[in-house]
């Protein structure tokens, strides 16, 4: 058989270096495989709960949120939840528990527990087999309780061919408005817009500049805020990168809102009483903001420009940000662990 003078252009060229016979080459193609979880972490409590703490992100990812991994082995009671965390942004408690065999009751009467014990608004239950009661369970949950998100997550570990396996999150169960209420609002501005389009990039940035775990903020997720942020492993602490309310100027910052002023401040001052130390490991001069007569503190540095500059200065505004953030990081996380709020308290009311 001769190629026919219809047949694609690359078809054609194969079909002439073949003799003129019509020859198609078998495909080079793998096959998917199966690993049993417990293949790769043998041990749930000391190999998959301290994974799963690295690589939130994955998790993330899958369901359409950034979670913030606070503690592992959380005491509740006489019982420990495996993780601890909250959504980036907000005081909305996460918690995730593991098993790497199939659903049971024992851990879903524990699930309820932590939830109920630590008021927690996302409850996350991970298993590679969740049973079929079990996902009508989460169902009806999601019924009784709309303020609280109950969702059941399979765990699948693939391998094709000899390549290393890697992890899939399977959301088989979650609240009818769940996507809803992370959705993006219907309408925005111009200016809320623009805010989304330079947040998605410089998110996207963020993640191809820094290794996996740095972030599991999803860049198709932004919304139209003048702002966003990072966590830096404590509830009450975060990274923002923002343009100011006065126009004209953007800023990265360690923010602090633990929930009372008199708490914030007592945190800054402790923070504060580092400053030179603090300036001398961040590599530059950092604008101490005690925000007197509002809630929070501020610790930042800051740039001319707001979003309404020409491209060039925004994109700047990226790289800049890019870089700061990982040094805020590195420089703050260990500092505001180390924080005694109960001490704090302590010195606030005496």
């Amino acid at each position: 058989m001769h190629a026919s003078t219809n047949a694609p252009v690359e078809y054609r060229i194969f079909a002439e270096l073949a003799g003129g016979e019509c020859v198609m080459a078998e495909p080079n193609m793998g096959s998917v495989d199966n690993v049993s979880p417990r293949d790769v972490w043998p041990s749930e409590a000391s190999d998959f709960t301290p994974w799963l703490a690295e690589h939130a992100d994955l998790l993330g990812a899958a369901l359409g949120l950034d979670i913030e991994i606070e503690r592992s082995e959380a005491s509740v009671g006489a019982f420990s939840l495996d993780l601890l965390g909250k959504e980036v942004g907000s005081d909305r408690v996460v918690i995730i528990e593991n098993q790497l065999e199939r659903t049971d009751h024992t851990h879903l009467g524990q699930l309820l527990a932590y939830a109920a014990g630590l008021d927690a608004r996302t409850v996350i239950w991970i298993s590679p087999d969740v049973r079929d009661e079990h996902r009508e369970t989460i169902h009806w949950l999601n019924e009784q309780a709309p303020d609280v998100a109950f969702l059941a997550v399979e765990l699948e570990v693939l391998r094709i061919g000899d390549s290393l396996p890697a992890p899939r999150f399977n959301v088989v169960a979650r609240p009818s408005g769940f996507q809803r209420a992370i959705a993006r609002p219907p309408t925005a501005t111009d200016r809320g817009l623009a805010y989304q389009t330079f947040f998605s990039d410089f998110v996207r940035r963020a993640r191809e500049a820094h290794p996996p775990g740095f972030s599991n903020k999803n860049p198709d997720n932004v919304r139209y805020d003048n702002w966003t942020t990072f966590g830096v492993g404590r509830t009450g602490f975060t990274i923002d990168v923002g343009f100011a309310a006065a126009p004209g100027r953007f800023r990265v910052a360690i923010n602090m809102n633990v929930g009372k002023a008199e708490r914030n401040l007592a945190a800054f001052e402790q923070l504060h009483s580092q400053r030179e130390e603090i300036e001398g490991e961040f590599g530059g001069d950092l604008e101490w903001e005690r925000l007197d007569g509002q809630v929070q503190c501020r610790i930042a540095v800051y740039r001319e420009g707001g979003i309404d500059s020409p491209d060039a200065v925004l994109d700047e505004h990226k790289k800049w940000a890019v870089e700061l953030v990982p040094r805020f990081r590195d420089v703050f996380a260990p500092r505001i662990a180390a924080l005694s709020l109960d001490a704090i308290a302590e010195e606030v009311t005496a």
